[in-house]
């Protein structure tokens, strides 16, 4: 299952929530503000930070760009363009938005 985090952690507990029934196989992507949960030294980017250690945490790069936030982003997240955006919603069945 791809989840898509479209919020803030500040804005909603989407995050949260999402993380709560997310299960081995599933990925993350953030798009839009939720690109800001992946923000290093914050209680989202702890969590994202860990998550991703050990299963696939995607963000969409021009989202980030954007936003300014490119380069205080965790490291351990994957970055993808529009393509690799398609190509995640193509390939992982079903899609949960949040």
């Amino acid at each position: 299952m791809l989840h898509i985090i479209r919020d803030s952690f500040s804005e909603s507990a989407r995050l949260k929530n999402c993380l709560a029934v997310y299960a081995p196989q599933d990925v993350l992507l953030l798009i839009e503000n939720g690109v800001f949960c992946a923000l290093s030294a914050t209680e989202s980017g702890s969590q994202l930070e860990d998550l991703a250690n050990k299963q696939q945490v995607f963000i969409l790069t021009p989202h980030a760009l954007e936003r300014g936030i490119l380069d205080r982003l965790i490291d351990e997240i994957q970055l993808i363009d529009f393509l690799g955006f398609v190509d995640l919603v193509v390939e992982q069945y079903p899609v949960l938005q949040w």
